[in-house]
């Protein structure tokens, strides 16, 4: 029976996938990503998160398509104390730059909910990279509801630390 439901799986994979093949040099647009641009804060007494969000042109190969999606820079400041911050960055960001940005959004179609994007962000203090989801709750004012979790997986840089620095659930609202 396992073994039904594996090649099943893998058939659904190999559809999946060959459905959603970009055509090359084509400009895969995403109006979607539109609302999460601008800077957004959460503050908690003396405990304040800020992300700055932009949408850009990437390019992607094999085949060479383009599509948008967000990067950013983000700050986390706790007791009053800056935990880690990449905002002073934020105005020179493009796609390409190594680890200057801190976050990376995108749209997943396959999720059918226009309201979430689904990003990587940097945890700067403890050297990993995390999911977080993005979503676009409310227009008045624009609030989004963070939702962070840790990557699981295998610690390959030796100053990788387990744990996230940055809260795991906020709601922030665009200032």
């Amino acid at each position: 029976m396992k073994k039904i439901t594996l090649i099943g799986f893998i058939s659904f994979i190999s559809i999946f996938t060959k459905a959603q093949t970009p055509v090359a040099n084509a400009y895969y647009t995403n109006s979607y990503i539109n609302k999460f641009e601008g800077n957004w804060q959460w503050l908690n007494g003396t405990d304040t998160v800020v992300i700055k969000l932009k949408k850009i042109k990437r390019t992607n190969t094999k085949p060479i398509f383009y599509d948008d999606v967000l990067v950013g820079c983000h700050q986390y400041v706790k007791n009053g104390q800056l935990m880690e911050s990449s905002l002073n960055l934020f105005d020179s960001l493009v796609l390409n730059n190594g680890r200057k940005k801190t976050i990376l959004g995108w749209y997943h179609q396959f999720l059918n909910d226009t309201s979430k994007i689904e990003c990587t962000i940097s945890d700067i203090t403890k050297h990993t990279r995390h999911k977080l989801i993005l979503q676009y709750v409310s227009t008045n004012p624009p609030t989004l509801l963070w939702t962070l979790s840790e990557t699981e997986g295998i610690l390959a840089d030796p100053q990788q630390q387990i744990g996230l620095t940055l809260p795991s659930n906020l709601v922030l609202t665009k200032q």
